[in-house]
């Protein structure tokens, strides 16, 4: 017999079968074990060159902190902000892409925009540094309600009666509210009103000096006064960018001031302290255009004829502003009724 036949044959086949199966089952578990072994060699090593590699990496580059996802709302809040804040601008980013967007314009300076939106719809020259005229009372009259209620009573003092035109035509003694002073300065422009206001409530240079500082705390850079009525001086400036956010500013945070620069005309009654006045709005957008809803005109020989005027459709309350233009209504017009097409 040949020796392998008769080794094989030596013990019982149940004999062999189970030993077999052990030895098959100890070189699997075997192989199972050096996988692991291998397996667990080289995730240690791979992991150490990656993070050796990262911190080399990070020590080269930092690694940046992760961007904020912006909703919509946290946009509008960031590029947007509330006409409460300060400072305060308007957007110009959709009339960037829009160049010579807008109605053709006699006016030497203009801006056009969206109050709720913020957006600049048509412009010339928007921080052109210019002579405002009496556009300056949008300002005049936030001052003075900074510093006294509607129902104080003013004693107008001797300073109002040197005042060229247009005037009210107030007397030194004579007692008014602000009230009422209100309405004779912001719709027939009086200028003895509003050196009233300058001179009757608070010394008047720290008036001026607070009208400043207010223009510097809503952001107006291209805007100095040097006096509470507009006459021309050359320290005396602002720019359609900067009066449009002070009537937009005006008419959201002063109730008031947006009453007065709305209405078309008012009675003052005659009392033993004060004459009888009868203001008319110089405004004549109130008359002619739907919708409007007032703000400011002016008129001296270096600034020429200006307007910021607003109006309001639907959700958009839309500020136009144009100076030195001798078609200043008309320009004011075509720029709201521009506007419009653009809003809907």
């Amino acid at each position: 017999m040949e020796p392998g036949l008769y080794s094989v044959h030596r013990y019982p086949r149940r004999t062999r079968s189970a030993r077999r199966d052990w030895l098959i089952l100890s070189l699997f578990l075997g192989c199972l074990a050096m996988t692991a072994l291998a397996s667990r060699l080289s995730v240690g090593v791979g992991a150490g060159v990656r993070t050796a590699s990262a911190a080399h990496l990070q020590a080269r580059h930092p690694a940046k902190p992760a961007a904020k996802v912006k909703t919509a709302a946290a946009v509008s809040a960031v590029t947007l902000p509330p006409l409460a804040a300060a400072p305060f601008s308007w957007d110009y980013r959709w009339i960037s892409v829009h160049p010579g967007a807008g109605p053709l314009l006699h006016a030497r300076s203009a801006i056009l925009v969206d109050v709720d939106s913020r957006r600049v719809l048509a412009m010339r020259q928007p921080h052109l540094r210019t002579p405002m005229a009496s556009t300056t009372k949008l300002m005049t009259a936030m001052v003075a309600l900074d510093n006294a209620q509607p129902w104080t009573v003013i004693t107008m003092p001797p300073i109002v009666a040197q005042m060229p035109p247009t005037i009210m035509g107030l007397s030194p003694g004579e007692t008014l509210s602000v009230k009422d002073t209100m309405f004779g300065m912001l719709l027939w422009s009086g200028n003895d009103a509003a050196e009233a206001f300058a001179a009757g409530i608070i010394p008047r240079d720290q008036f001026i000096q607070q009208m400043n500082a207010k223009a510097a705390q809503m952001g107006l850079t291209d805007t100095h006064f040097v006096n509470p009525t507009g006459i021309d001086d050359p320290d005396h400036y602002s720019s359609p960018h900067d009066l449009a956010i002070m009537a937009a500013y005006a008419y959201a945070h002063y109730p008031l001031i947006a009453q007065v620069v709305g209405t078309k005309d008012y009675v003052i009654s005659a009392t033993s302290h004060n004459k009888a006045f009868f203001p008319e709005n110089f405004n004549r957008l109130l008359w002619s255009y739907p919708g409007a809803i007032g703000f400011k005109t002016g008129q001296t020989d270096a600034a020429g004829f200006c307007v910021v005027s607003g109006a309001t459709r639907g959700r958009h309350t839309l500020v136009a502003v144009v100076l030195d233009d001798n078609l200043s209504f008309t320009d004011s017009t075509a720029l709201l009724n521009y506007g419009f097409t653009q809003v809907k």
